[in-house]
């Protein structure tokens, strides 16, 4: 019986990566938010594929840490003002003579520990809140239809995920109409997704950020070069043996348009928006 639930997980996933095949192989995939915050920039200096141009972060002296253009001494504290509410307080730390990161601590909200009463109202006063502001169980105050988002009711407070663009919150609050976009829409907001607190350390040592079922706005975790990675076929592109386009992965390069074989039958991982592979987690 274990045998065959392994075997449908890994079919599962090979349906997946078929069927989404030509959805993440196009010229317009793209990790917008990863490279935004490292600070790169898209080279448009061709009608190509994207691709971008990241600093040398090997040139990055391993006693420092790094954010939003700041340099950071060992031992030294972040301003909280360049924290998220989640993460109200970080150091840089460094174990022995490896890199230094960010060290941070995190909130404990009462939501995020199961004390949550789903018949009432979670209320937060700013969309980039971590905890909720309070929570409202009655029902003669919880105002249904304060606002009407994508279909469904929201209360005043209540924040408010788009299913369609994963890099954007909102806030239900007086005066939100869905006739604004995301963009310009007072009540919405852009995440940041604190790369370069939680994953530069990561990164600048060859690991590549991982998205849940979509390449879109902020990953869930990272994969790190491993014995068992190999080059394998992807889909096919006139750019393929451009070197301009390929991306470089532990010791490994891969042209643009190839995938990464690795033991995670249900991660796919493909040059499609140079320098980095875009990796995506199909199955939990």
């Amino acid at each position: 019986m274990k045998m065959s639930c392994k075997i449908v997980l890994i079919v599962g996933c090979f349906i997946l990566i078929t069927t989404l095949n030509d959805k993440y192989t196009t010229a317009e995939t793209v990790v917008p938010k990863l490279y935004e915050e490292l600070g790169c920039k898209e080279n448009k200096e061709s009608s190509g594929p994207k691709r971008f141009e990241c600093p040398d972060f090997s040139t990055y002296a391993k006693d420092k840490c790094h954010l939003n253009g700041k340099v950071f001494n060992i031992n030294e504290k972040i301003d909280s003002k360049l924290l998220p509410s989640c993460q109200p307080s970080c150091i840089c730390d460094q174990r022995d003579n490896e890199r230094a990161y960010f060290k941070c601590a995190h909130n404990d909200c009462p939501e995020f520990l199961g004390s949550t009463n789903f018949s009432c109202l979670q209320q937060y006063d700013k969309v980039d809140d971590c905890c909720r502001a309070r929570e409202v169980c009655d029902q003669a105050r919880i105002i249904q239809d304060a606002c009407v988002f994508e279909g469904k009711n929201y209360g005043i407070g209540e924040k408010m995920y788009p299913k369609d663009d994963s890099c954007y919150r909102c806030l239900c609050g007086e005066g939100f109409t869905n006739k604004t976009s995301l963009a310009e829409n007072p009540h919405c907001q852009r995440v940041n997704c604190h790369i370069e607190l939680n994953q530069f350390k990561d990164i600048i040592e060859g690991c590549v950020p991982i998205y849940y079922k979509t390449p879109t706005c902020c990953p869930i975790a990272v994969k790190c070069p491993a014995k068992d990675d190999a080059v394998e076929l992807g889909f096919s592109s006139e750019y393929a043996n451009d070197a301009k386009y390929s991306c470089k992965f532990g010791d490994l390069t891969l042209k643009y348009g190839e995938q990464l074989k690795s033991s995670n039958k249900c991660l796919k991982c493909e040059c499609s928006t140079p320098p980095y592979l875009t990796c995506v987690q199909l199955h939990s």
